[in-house]
């Protein structure tokens, strides 16, 4: 992040830089009626139109770096091998579930439980 900053920060100095030298020679040469007024903005709009699409070429070539890191390191998790569901560790379950007088409220005090109890039979969770 520090070289983009350092990058963009003198890309940009160096683009106002230009800017700014058409802008002063412009005025002297108008000044010196060597151009008219109507010739300086258009070279000033011509330096717009021309340094405009250079940053932004700039600009899409450091979002393509910033994308291949990032589909390198998608890649690098789609290649991990998948998970067997099927044949994965099942909980050995001895006996039964049973909840007793279970009840259960929100911060703002409204029940949703209350003294619920039941129980759930061992052959009921292996299927």
């Amino acid at each position: 992040m520090k070289t983009f900053a350092y990058f963009w920060s003198t890309s940009d100095a160096m683009c106002m830089l230009q800017t700014f030298l058409v802008v002063v020679y412009g005025v002297y040469l108008a000044s010196k009626e060597i151009i008219t007024l109507g010739t300086l903005f258009i070279f000033i709009s011509y330096i717009g139109m021309l340094l405009w699409p250079i940053r932004q070429l700039g600009r899409i070539l450091s979002d393509m770096g910033k994308s291949f890191v990032a589909i390198g390191r998608i890649n690098e998790i789609l290649q991990q091998p998948l998970e067997d569901l099927d044949s994965g560790v099942k909980p050995n379950i001895e006996g039964n579930i049973s909840f007793n007088n279970l009840s259960f409220a929100y911060k703002d005090g409204k029940d949703v439980l209350k003294d619920v109890t039941f129980s759930i039979k061992r052959e009921k969770l292996l299927q």
